[in-house]
């Protein structure tokens, strides 16, 4: 993915417009919007100010390495990174909630015999 991918990537993890994106950088969003696009090229000051903002690393934004500080976000679909946006605005009794169900659910589902390659997805987690 590109730069510009990895920074799109990296701010819809978050919930971000690229308007909040320039706000919280301190910069018009216009700017923002040239780099994210790859019009641009941002400097390296930039790249550390924007990878700290959103936990990642500038190997990460670069194409380096594929990983995230807290994992590997490129394969998420829209709805899953909506779904990891919606349970990081949860609670902790929101998120324990949403744990036991999984849980539960994942439970059945393998005894039920839906997913002869369970083993392989945990490994995925």
């Amino acid at each position: 993915m590109s730069l510009g991918g990895n920074m799109r990537a990296a701010r819809k993890i978050a919930g971000d417009t690229q308007a909040d994106t320039a706000a919280k950088l301190g910069m018009s969003a216009s700017t923002y919007s040239n780099y994210e696009r790859g019009d641009r090229e941002p400097g390296s000051s930039f790249l550390v100010m924007f990878a700290d903002a959103y936990d990642v690393t500038v190997d990460y934004l670069l194409d380096i390495t594929p990983r995230t500080n807290v994992g590997s976000f490129l394969k998420m679909s829209a709805d899953e990174m909506e779904l990891l946006r919606d349970y990081r605005l949860l609670n902790n009794q929101g998120k324990e909630f949403i744990r036991q169900t999984m849980v539960a659910a994942l439970n059945t589902y393998k005894k039920a015999n839906f997913a002869p390659n369970m083993e392989a997805a945990k490994s995925l987690v």
